[in-house]
């Protein structure tokens, strides 16, 4: 859902600028350019990772997984990569940094 979000307010800002403001409609190319390759990649991986943990069956495994999780919860800086990444923030930045 954050990509499809990330995307709409993508593409929403180049149809503003080219419907409001009169910008060439060739700037709606750049939305394939920044949104495609980053939010299949992001969503190719979070789907995974989600899926991974879903699926493990193995009991100590399970409470590895969970212990991992709340060391990254005490971990201020791990805190914020980790939510930075599963809400697609950094592909935001990623693809803004694409002309």
């Amino acid at each position: 859902m954050n990509g499809g979000l990330h995307d709409a307010f993508n593409l929403t800002e180049k149809l503003v600028s080219v419907l409001q403001s009169g910008a060439d409609e060739r700037v709606l190319d750049r939305y394939e350019r920044q949104r495609r390759p980053i939010a299949e990649e992001e969503i190719i991986q979070q789907a995974h990772r989600n899926r991974t943990r879903m699926q493990e069956r193995d009991p100590e495994r399970r409470r590895e997984m969970l212990k991992d999780l709340q060391r990254m919860i005490d971990d201020p800086a791990k805190l914020k990569a980790y939510l930075m990444k599963s809400s697609m923030i950094d592909g935001l930045r990623r693809a803004a940094a694409v002309g």
